[in-house]
């Protein structure tokens, strides 16, 4: 996802899973054949290298587990504050909980 507009659309129409680190919006698509993959992390996370780090590993993490979902959703990953403290085997741990719920259908 690159638009402004989708990102907006999964917000409003979307629904939303969260843990204390990351918060994902999703909603299935129809359209296209495969999950796609937003990310989100602002400036209040750190600077531009703590911020490309997040978004290295949310994209890795992604790439590495999109086989198991079992849907194709629409997906915005949205790195909460609290993530720059954290290691990255804690951030990617995080992130499979929320990708194995919506794997699970929630």
């Amino acid at each position: 996802m690159r638009k402004r507009w989708e990102f907006e659309a999964l917000k409003h129409n979307g629904e939303s899973v969260q843990n204390h680190l990351f918060i994902f919006n999703y909603a299935q698509n129809s359209t296209i054949q495969a999950p796609r993959l937003g990310i989100t992390v602002t400036r209040k996370t750190g600077n531009a290298v703590v911020r490309n780090r997040i978004k290295r590993l949310v994209r890795e993490t992604f790439r590495k587990n999109r086989h198991k979902l079992t849907h194709n959703y629409d997906i915005n990953v949205i790195a909460k504050r609290q993530v720059r403290d954290r290691s990255s085997k804690q951030c990617v741990d995080a992130l499979m909980a929320l990708f194995k719920r919506l794997s699970e259908g929630i």
